[in-house]
């Protein structure tokens, strides 16, 4: 019985295989570690088992799979890695020799992670998943919401050019929790800008059914001014109930 092949080689070799041309901003991206990581990666006693575990944590994280005995780690991503744990990268050669190591340090890295193998029933579920329309239709709309975010939040922080510099991972989490909140309070006066501009035109009788209001999203930003250093000043505060009034702009066009 002939089967289906869900991905053709290319797209095989896409998602499998770090991008020959990745950039250094891809690579700090994805491969920088936090506390927690740094905690799990240090339990290792010997350097090359540092290195090593920090190497295989990379590769589930990007490209989302296991790294293989013997495979070539890139060298611009083994330095990096190799910087954050303050060893030398060349202690990586003596990590890749026995694969009973990299199967326990493996199996340790899905516990902490809460990772599973692919079995059989993940890959029903996943082939059900890739050929069911309606499936589709919805994950693509939730990441469409999820990339919206994203793209509002690099509108937002585009001071330093979007990157973050701070030494100490405090100081991360503090602009990073800042971001949050400046992204949360364009969301919150969108939406309730949005909402008065519907109440208003339903109350000059103008129709607007209710499948049309899904798609609104209080996502944009054309209509503020971001300067990309933003300064919290609870003495000027506003409130949410002293509102500007609607900027009203003539059209042609009239839901009926």
């Amino acid at each position: 019985m002939a089967t289906r092949e869900l991905l053709s080689d290319i797209q095989r070799i896409q998602f499998t295989q770090i991008p020959i041309d990745i950039t250094d901003r891809d690579i700090v991206r994805y491969y920088t570690f936090n506390t927690d990581d740094l905690k799990v990666i240090n339990s290792r006693r010997r350097v090359h088992n540092r290195l090593g575990m920090a190497v295989q944590l990379c590769y589930l994280r990007f490209p989302g799979r296991v790294w293989e005995l013997g495979e070539k780690v890139p060298n611009s991503i083994l330095s990096y890695v190799a910087s954050q744990l303050s060893v030398k990268p060349k202690f990586f050669k003596k990590y890749a020799v026995r694969d009973t190591t990299r199967r326990e340090h493996l199996a340790e890295l899905q516990k902490v992670l809460g990772y599973d193998s692919m079995s059989i029933s993940h890959y029903k579920r996943l082939s059900k998943w890739l050929q069911s329309p309606q499936l589709r239709r919805k994950a693509t709309s939730e990441l469409n919401k999820g990339e919206l975010k994203n793209s509002l939040s690099r509108a937002v922080f585009f001071h330093r050019l979007g990157e973050v510099r701070d030494r100490s991972f405090e100081d991360q989490s503090i602009r990073a929790s800042g971001l949050n909140l400046a992204v949360a309070a364009i969301v919150l006066w969108n939406t309730v800008y949005l909402e008065n501009a519907v109440n208003l035109l339903k109350s000059e009788d103008v129709i607007i059914p209710e499948e049309y209001l899904q798609h609104l999203s209080p996502m944009g930003w054309e209509h503020i001014n971001l300067t990309g250093d933003y300064i919290w000043n609870l003495k000027s505060a506003s409130s949410i109930d002293k509102l500007r009034p609607l900027r009203r702009r003539k059209s042609n066009f009239k839901l009926s």
